[in-house]
């Protein structure tokens, strides 16, 4: 029974491990976000949704062709689907602007924490620095 019930209780495990390390903070001097920290006095703005993974950017038929050769039956679903999901990711991050122009991506930050939560995140933010943008849409529940 152990031996059965044994690796899915690990994984469970694991999965509470890894959601607990994600923490949002702010300091005196910085943001961060599991092991992502921006200071303060480089920060510019803060948006939602934002980035684009590489294959999008640089090569968005290669990926298409390559798909389409794995899956040639049900390639166009697979694609339909992943485009999907990338952009529930990208209305779940956040991508954080530098001074120097530079972009942090954050992703999934809006989706390990309660609204009430993120509201107060984003308010003291303001407080510590007023000049900031801040480009979100609204927090649902």
């Amino acid at each position: 029974m152990v031996l059965s019930i044994g690796p899915f209780l690990l994984f469970e495990w694991q999965l509470t491990r890894r959601h607990n390390r994600k923490q949002l903070s702010i300091d005196q001097n910085q943001i961060c976000f599991g092991g992502s920290c921006v200071p303060l006095a480089e920060l510019k703005s803060i948006s939602s949704g934002q980035f684009k993974v590489v294959m999008e950017r640089f090569f968005p038929s290669l990926e298409k062709a390559a798909v389409m050769v794995n899956r040639p039956v049900g390639g166009a679903a697979t694609l339909r689907a992943a485009t999907d999901a990338r952009q529930k990711l990208r209305d779940h991050s956040l991508t954080i602007t530098k001074q120097d122009g530079k972009q942090v991506p954050w992703i999934g930050a809006l989706a390990f924490f309660e609204s009430s939560d993120l509201e107060a995140f984003f308010a003291t933010l303001r407080q510590r620095k007023p000049e900031l943008e801040i480009e979100l849409p609204p927090i649902a529940e």
